[in-house]
This record gives structure tokens, sequence and C-alpha cells, in this order.
């Protein structure tokens, strides 16, 4: 793969700041759990005033992703500690112009620049983005406690939704007629978590991700981390068809899926940091970009006409060129931030994407370049919305997407223990008009 192009927005970020190297970001160069073990590491020298090893500690993490804002604020803090106060309050306007001033209201830090020149208008900008902005009206709800929401599919043809649930380990329908029905039981033919899932209308049939990679699962076994794989039922009757499984073991998690004309799937394996294709009768997985080309790859879409997919991995947007497999970094023409998004959804020229921040959850339009190679602005569609907590996935029926609004995600702990299965229920879908789009 040729090294991916660094974004202008970053090139600026790192002018300003002075502090990175700004190569061009190399996929792969770092797992999850180091670059979530160097955040942690930056956040505990914040926490007891060592500045110094703050900066330190956040200039790994910060060269895979520049557009963090997580990370842009320790480092700005960091700042503010060693006295570089020209250096922070440029990355703290770098954090507003991306749209995320909920994360420097309120930061000491963030107050310590009182007084200086632009200070206040900085001040203002960041207040003015922890107001909601044209909330998303309620679609529909699953009562069930402990449900664990992921993946949201709909069928055209009979006008139902499908969601899956990662804990119970099973999908139900919604009826027209707002009914919820169990369609596809708990464990049905080894099913795990269920996680992305899309209808084939064409081909009458419900494509669905499985796989767990912890034990945050019902009658979890321990023989089932790493068993990933992708389940086919009849859209009319719910009836299984076939279980196509990765056979390698290891670090897998088959997360999101996107469909091609042709009836092939694109899959992203965000624990292998890969993308494989499933063929048009869903019989055989083949790899279509090399192991660790990407830092836990999630959502997923595609541009039929150009044969290109676009990946969120969660540093930002990738383009895989399926002619050549040539993996790409989207270059951004201002700053706009595009890491950790989940669902992915290309509506006219426009990607649509459910960004999950911990706390600064939102749903983005990325406005694409003429080529769609190039994201040339951004819009938030939903933010500051209390009904959003850890948003997942979605799917967009004609011009609205319907998203999962709080997943619950954070309630099962690593031993699959959920302590208060009061608070997970309901689960909100939520109903999002799209702007127009060409």
């Amino acid at each position: 793969m040729r090294a991916e192009s660094a974004s202008k927005s970053t090139v600026a970020a790192c002018v300003i700041a002075g502090l990175l190297i700004c190569a061009a970001p190399q996929a792969g160069a770092i797992d999850l759990k180091s670059f979530e073990a160097a955040r942690a590491s930056c956040q505990a020298a914040l926490a007891r005033n060592d500045f110094a090893r703050a900066r330190t500690e956040c200039e790994e993490p910060l060269r895979e992703a520049p557009e963090h804002p997580s990370l842009q604020s320790r480092l700005a803090q960091s700042l503010v500690g060693l006295g570089r106060l020209n250096e922070a309050q440029a990355i703290f306007q770098n954090i507003i112009d991306e749209g995320f001033g909920g994360v420097v209201v309120g930061l000491p830090a963030f107050a310590k620049l009182a007084g200086r020149p632009g200070y206040d208008i900085l001040k203002a900008q960041a207040a003015a983005q922890i107001a909601p902005i044209a909330p998303a009206s309620q679609a529909f709800v699953i009562p069930e406690r402990n449900f664990i929401a992921e993946g949201l599919a709909f069928d055209p043809g009979s006008g139902r939704f499908f969601a899956g649930s990662t804990y119970l380990r099973k999908i139900v329908a919604r009826e027209p007629d707002g009914r919820l029905v169990d369609i596809v039981p708990s464990g049905d033919h080894g099913l795990l978590q269920v996680l992305g899932m899309k209808v084939d209308p064409s081909r009458g049939r419900l494509l669905v991700l499985t796989g767990t990679d912890d034990a945050r699962i019902i009658d979890f076994k321990p023989t089932d981390l790493g068993h990933t794989g992708v389940l086919i039922y009849s859209l009319a009757t719910g009836r299984f068809l076939r279980a196509t499984w990765l056979r390698t073991r290891g670090e897998h998690l088959f997360n999101d899926v996107s469909l091609g004309r042709d009836g092939a799937a694109y899959i992203t394996d965000s624990d292998e940091g890969r993308i494989y294709r499933l063929s048009s009768d869903g019989r055989r997985l083949t790899p279509i970009t090399g192991a660790g080309v990407f830092l836990y790859p999630n959502g997923i879409a595609i541009e039929p006409s150009l044969h290109l997919l676009y990946v969120a991995d969660y540093r930002g947007l990738y383009t895989v060129d399926l002619g050549t497999g040539d993996v790409q970094r989207m270059p951004l023409a201002k700053a706009v931030s595009t890491v950790a998004i989940d669902g992915l959804y290309l509506h006219g020229n426009d990607l649509i994407g459910v960004q999950s921040l911990q706390g600064f959850d939102r749903v983005m339009a990325f406005h694409l370049s003429k080529d769609r190679r190039r994201i040339e602005s951004a819009d938030p569609l939903e933010r500051a919305d209390p009904r959003v907590s850890i948003p997942t996935d979605g799917v967009v029926v004609g011009d609205e997407l319907y998203f999962v609004a709080d997943s619950h995600q954070d309630a099962p702990d690593e031993k699959g223990v959920i302590a208060a299965p009061e608070r997970t229920a309901p689960t909100t879908i939520l109903k999002l008009r799209l702007p127009a789009s060409n």
C-alpha cells in the first residue's frame, strides 16, 4: 500500500503547534491497545501535574489520530501547564473549529487563557457548540432490558426494521404496525454478538455479522473469542440459510458491512485491522487489504460507480480502491474531525457519519469533492442531544437516517455482568432528516 496523504488540517495543526513530526499518517503503525495505553498515560501524567510527561505521552497517539479532540485537549492542557500559552490557544482553537467546543468548556486550563487576545471569542464559540441543534425525532423504542443494541437494517419490501443485540445474541423485527418480534432467537446457529447487518432486497436475504472479542454476551465460552463470521437469513421468514465463518482464529471481529451492486459484501474486521469481501453467493471470504492496515476499522460504505470503499477507522476516514487495492487517508480541506465514526453511509454527495466520542456524540454530514475522494467541509446534523449516548449503527431510508441513539454498550463489565439492568432500557431509535445532496 502507498502511504496515505496527510490532510491540510492535519498539516496546519502541526505547523501551528510546532510539536509533532508531520509525516503522512502510516496505517498500522500502532494497535488499539497501545493507543489507549498511551492516551491513559497522558491523562495520568496530567492528573499528577507532570506536564512535560503528559506532552510526551500525547505525542505518539496524536501522530496516529491528529484530529482526536480528547488527545488535542490533553496536549493543550499540558502546554498550559508548561506556560506555552500561544501553542495551547492554537490547539484549543483547532478543537473548536472541528466543532468540539464541549471538550473545552469548563476546562480549568482553558480558563487560564482569560484575558488573552481572542479568548472571549473562543469561549463564546465553544459555549455555542454545546447547544442541541435540529434534534432528531423518535422512531421507535425497544423496551427489553439488557438488549444492548448495535446493528440496524431496513427491508423496503416489507417496511420492517431489524435490530440486533450484542448481549442477548438475537435479532428483533419491528413490524410496520409497531409490533416487536424475535425473528432470530438467541444463539441461533452459533450466533454471537449481532453486529453490522444489511438487507439485500434483490436476493431476499438479511446478512448478519457476528463474533465476539470479549465476554460481554450471555452464555459466553472462552472458545468464542475471535470466532467471527456472516450468517444469512431469509427476509421473508427469518429462516436460517447459511453461515460462513472465518476459518483463521486469533484476534478477529467482523463489525460492519456494505453491499456492492453484485451482492458481494465488504466487511470490516476491527480486531485484525483488515477488510474482507464475501462473495455474492455468501460462500467465500477473501481479504482485500493486508492485516493491520487499519486501526480498528468500523463503519464502511461503498461508491459502486467508482469501485471505491470508504472506511472509518479509529483515526479517521480512508478510501480503498477496489481495482488496485490502494489505501489512502481522505484529505480534509479544513478543520474537520473524522475520528471514532461507527456507522458510515453514502447519501448523495455526502458521507454521513455517526461519531461516538464518550459524551460528545454527534451525527455529521461530510461533504465530498466532485471526485468523491476528499472532504471539502462538514456540518453537524445532531449534537448535544441528551437522548444520544454511545450511538452505534443505523440505516438510511430515503432521505432519513434511523440510528441506535443509546446502545448501552457500556453496561456489561469485562466479565459480562450488567450491574444495573434497569438502566439498559429502553433502547431508542431516532430518525434524522438528512440534507439534500446531489
